[in-house]
């Protein structure tokens, strides 16, 4: 009796209920897994592993990869090489030993084999729980996706070893569950680069596309072109096959996304080719009236942004760069970007000279650009790649081109049902950035966590493939790789759940964290690193706010003063302004130098994971007006307020969704003020130049996303010289680092 009792408590906590077949039991109700099953018979009772369970593979498939479905980039590997990755998983999951076999299977054992599954299509499978667990499908990728329901469900059972009884035949709506990850804006440990990998294949999402290219960066690193990537921040060829290995293990493909033409500064630089440089073969002796220079761009980017279409060279550029890295990846998709190409190169002089010359060809912009999308997917086309681009081409008069049907359009502003798009195949990325992760203060770009699970239906049409939750890096070049996942990680296994099963739930959105929290990480994975703790009197970061080149590794793609970079000369998180309303560096003769915020949205962005407390933060400032919510730091968790919400001025901190906190003390006008905050566990002190000003009885996290605060609320005024100290500070120290606060020196907590 008791070890009945036992089994009816491990499926309680699976979400399932049994009762005793003797008695005339209910039927077990689906487990609770990520993404949903799309089907569930519930049987009765439990299955459960013990010292005696093998693994025992169909011996008739076990060199097979599939009995007949597939679809382009499905993983390649054969059913034992996935049994194999089965079993290191159980290990790491149970903490058990299962060994491999074949032959007869006996009760308690698990089954795995390729056979004819209807219903389950290329990537789905027929999980059975009943004297044995049953693992079929079509292909070797099912079978992998169906040992992560079973490894799932395991992990929840307190001793990881029961299963409910029950069929499911679970199969995706999509064939394309992506994530986009911006490396040209921004660097990603290898590492790291692994665990969302590894992500992926645990909540059964198939793509990740590395957008290796962009203005800012270009991140493959090979000696065919020296100096176009820097080797501390790109990726090798081994590196990259790694990722592809890895990838082939959990079922993820690897797409290369580059950025042709548009989005282009650091390949046209390289190269010479960008609209600025003139359309000589040799890309040298652009003068005036063969360039299209500021004027004709956006106003935050320079001419270079985009590769210029009237050089030879352009085309022939970019076919070297393709044939270079194309044998990197084994992805049969290659994006090119293809988007946000200004339209204001029509009105260039250079430009309309190029399509008077040739008025068979062009009239237009729209025709110059398509032209050039067409001859990128010929030469992909035959390198046996399909071309994926960005949506935007079709805003664009065009009278004389159109783009190919063949290519696939990523449709970012809406949600692949436009007309416009009708003849291509087509993944969501929209619409309205509510599939966007661009975590800075000025695009406020955040996954609508409550429309992809509650709302997002996606369109049943056959041509949209599939779609996804994309990280772009703006105004974070230099964020943690830890910032970015932590928010990234719940909308996208959001994601993936409503593109494998397209059914609106009926559960919450914080249902559906617990539920993502309960099946843990994957197998393999090691967990986003945050900095260690330190205590040595030295800050962790220490901003002189003085102007200062791009870290090595980065390109400047920006006309000053927009995306200035705010170097960190102490640690190893650098900052960027904004493209509207920038704060500006200026000499100032008290401080030397400062940033000057004029209130209105300006910020900087960080991308730091918050500090918990103890913590040390100071700063000279000097506010030369009033902002009635003035933003010193902020993040999604709280902000450091130089002026706090209804109290007059006064400084405070904030814990969003909490409370506001305020000291009884104003900053004055037009007078630099060596300002200081030290926060323990429940209790936060404010010093002016070294003097106490009073204590409220209440911490936050010290915020590391911005200077400036996502409402758009940051002060008038200048800031210098502002450190960060990853441990609070006594009073004395306090007062000694006021009184050695020399301009631009790192201060240092002496004792």
């Amino acid at each position: 009796m008791r070890r009945r009792m036992l089994t009816v408590v491990a499926i309680l906590l699976l979400g399932g209920v049994v009762v005793d077949p003797a008695a005339g039991a209910e039927m077990n109700a689906a487990p609770p897994v990520v993404p949903r099953l799309t089907s569930w018979t519930g049987g009765q009772g439990a299955a459960v592993l013990t010292a005696g369970s093998r693994i025992v593979v169909d011996s008739v498939t076990a060199e097979e990869t599939t009995v007949g479905p597939t679809s382009q980039g499905l993983s390649q590997r054969t059913l034992r090489q996935v049994a194999t990755t089965v079993a290191a998983d159980l290990t790491t999951v149970t903490g058990r030993v299962y060994p491999i076999t074949e032959g007869a299977a006996r009760a308690g054992d698990i089954v795995v084999g390729l056979a004819a599954t209807a219903g389950a299509g290329a990537e789905g499978y027929r999980l059975e729980v009943g004297n044995q667990i049953t693992i079929t499908a079509n292909t070797s990728a099912g079978v992998f996706y169906g040992s992560r329901t079973m490894l799932q469900i395991l992990r929840q059972d307190p001793a990881h070893a029961t299963l409910p009884r029950g069929v499911t035949t679970d199969a995706p709506a999509k064939p394309i569950r992506m994530f986009t990850l911006d490396l040209g804006r921004k660097f990603w440990e290898p590492g790291d680069i692994d665990n969302v990998i590894r992500q992926l294949g645990w909540t059964k999402q198939n793509v990740l596309m590395m957008h290796i290219a962009d203005a800012e960066g270009f991140r493959l690193n090979s000696p065919a072109f020296p100096g176009l990537a820097d080797p501390a921040s790109s990726y090798t060829k081994e590196q990259i096959q790694h990722f592809i290995e890895l990838g082939a293990e959990n079922n993820v493909q690897v797409i290369p996304a580059f950025e042709f033409p548009g989005h282009a500064q650091t390949t046209s630089d390289y190269f010479k080719i960008g609209f600025g440089d003139g359309p000589n073969a040799d890309g040298s002796g652009a003068t005036a009236d063969n360039t299209c220079g500021q004027q004709y761009t956006y106003g935050w980017v320079k001419p270079g942004f985009t590769i210029n279409l009237t050089n030879p060279r352009a085309l022939t550029v970019t076919k070297q760069v393709l044939n270079e890295f194309l044998p990197w990846f084994s992805s049969p998709y290659v994006q090119i970007g293809g988007d946000e190409v200004p339209p204001g190169l029509a009105a260039c002089p250079a430009l309309k000279k190029y399509i008077a010359a040739n008025p068979d060809r062009f009239s237009t912009l729209g025709d110059v650009l398509s032209d050039y999308i067409n001859a990128v997917d010929a030469h992909l086309t035959q390198a046996g790649k399909r071309t994926v681009i960005y949506n935007g081409f079709e805003h664009m008069s065009r009278p004389k081109q159109t783009v190919n049907t063949d290519v696939i359009v990523m449709d970012w502003e809406g949600d692949g049902s436009g007309p416009a798009l009708a003849a291509y195949d087509r993944i969501q990325s929209g619409p309205n950035r509510k599939l966007y992760l661009t975590p800075n203060n000025y695009h406020k770009a955040y996954p609508d966590q409550d429309w992809i699970y509650r709302q997002w239906q996606p369109a049943p049409d056959g041509k949209l493939l599939g779609g996804g939750i994309h990280v772009w890096n703006d105004y974070n070049m230099w964020a943690q790789d830890k910032f970015l996942e932590d928010l990234a990680a719940v909308p996208r296994a959001m994601t993936g759940d409503r593109l494998w099963n397209a059914t609106v739930p009926t559960d919450s959105t914080a249902a559906f964290a617990t539920r993502l929290a309960r099946i843990g990480t994957p197998p393999g994975y090691t967990g986003f690193a945050t900095p260690p703790r330190k205590n040595d009197g030295t800050p962790i970061h220490f901003y002189p706010m003085k102007p200062g080149p791009y870290p090595v590794g980065w390109t400047d793609a920006a006309p000053a003063p927009n995306v200035r970079p705010v170097l960190d000369t102490a640690g190893k998180l650098p900052g960027s302004t904004y493209i509207v309303t920038v704060p500006k560096f200026v000499s100032d003769p008290v401080r030397g130098s400062a940033l000057r915020f004029a209130g209105s949205g300006d910020g900087v962005g960080f991308g730091g994971v918050d500090i918990a407390e103890p913590w040390t933060f100071s700063t000279w400032v000097r506010r030369t007006a009033d902002n009635r919510d003035a933003t010193l730091l902020s993040a999604p968790t709280g902000a450091i307020k130089l002026q706090q919400w209804k109290t007059q001025a006064r400084f405070g901190i904030t814990r969003f969704g909490v409370a506001d906190y305020s000291f009884n003390y104003t900053v004055p006008l037009n007078t630099w003020v060596h300002i200081t905050l030290v926060a323990t566990p429940g209790r936060t002190t404010l010093y002016a130049d070294g003097v106490q000003q009073g204590v409220v009885n209440a911490s936050i996290p010290l915020p590391m996303q911005a200077l400036g605060q996502k409402n758009g609320s940051t002060l008038n005024g200048d800031i210098s010289d502002m450190a960060i100290y990853d441990q609070a500070a006594t009073p004395q120290q306090v007062a000694a680092q006021h009184r050695d606060s020399s301009p631009g020196r790192v201060p240092v907590l002496a004792g």
